[in-house]
């Protein structure tokens, strides 16, 4: 993935467009692609803005207690696949795996005491 530019270069390729310099002139001038000087030109005159887009957040796929049921069904039966918890709550294997990764990190966080 390349490089996000910064608000001081998204402005210099406004500038430099404002001031009559063509497209090539501006990639040439700042090392940016085509595609770039395009993307960020059509942004300018179709918003007006210079901020960059923003992809929003998934929504997970599982709430807390279908969590908590996985991460128990897998403590109470170690053997069990991610197959069975898959198909059970209609989600992917690998959604399963990143819960049992979740808790396990949890559970590393957690202060052990020495009860000596």
């Amino acid at each position: 993935m390349a490089p996000r530019l910064t608000p001081a270069q998204r402005e210099h390729i406004i500038m430099l467009k404002s001031s009559g310099c063509r497209v090539i002139d501006i990639c040439r001038l700042t090392g940016i692609t085509k595609n770039t000087v395009g993307l960020w030109l059509r942004r300018w005159e179709e918003s007006g803005t210079l901020q960059p887009h923003y992809r929003s957040q998934y929504t997970r796929a599982t709430t807390a207690e279908d969590d908590a049921a996985i991460v128990a069904a897998h403590s109470a039966n170690p053997g069990l696949s991610t197959r069975v918890s898959s198909s059970s709550y209609s989600i992917s294997m690998d959604t399963v795996r990143r819960r049992l990764k979740e808790a396990a990190k949890q559970i590393e966080a957690r202060p052990s005491f020495c009860l000596e």
